[in-house]
């Protein structure tokens, strides 16, 4: 890495205003860096977080080197929670079809030949639906015994 100019940085508590708990954990963080020692982003980071939680009492969300350090305990608090999703009834009875699906199957049977194409052929029986009249589109509801 290339050298960096340092610059004579004041004493932490010198001329320093502000908020008092921003002042004690910039305070504490420049007690604990090393001049002398070059640190990683990574490093920073760390000594950041450790004396932020240790001055605010507080955990933000964990972050990728929190994690890795829990992983040697094999403890699953850290660990985040994985969705659960209920288990279909094998038993339950399929939805009938609709009026609308019931069109649309029929009439891509018959468009299937004129077009090849199932982009346009969707396209084209979707429309033939909207340009059908009350009475007509009522011709395509489930029969009462189709429902049982």
């Amino acid at each position: 890495m290339g050298s960096i100019d340092v610059l004579t940085t004041p004493a932490p508590s010198d001329g320093i205003s502000g908020n008092a708990n921003t002042i004690a954990i910039i305070n504490e963080y420049v007690n604990i860096i090393d001049i002398d020692k070059e640190y990683t982003l990574k490093e920073y980071r760390s000594i950041f977080t450790d004396v932020y939680k240790a001055k605010t009492g507080t955990s933000k969300k964990t972050n990728k080197s929190t994690k890795k350090k829990s992983s040697d305990d094999d403890s699953s608090d850290d660990e985040p929670k994985k969705r659960t999703y209920k288990k279909k009834d094998e038993n339950k009875p399929k939805k009938q079809p609709s009026a609308y699906n019931l069109f649309i199957r029929e009439r891509m049977l018959v468009l299937k030949e004129k077009q090849p194409d199932a982009k346009l052929r969707m396209a084209e029986a979707a429309s033939g639906w909207k340009t059908l009249s009350a009475e007509e589109k009522l011709s395509y509801k489930p029969k009462e015994e189709d429902l049982e």
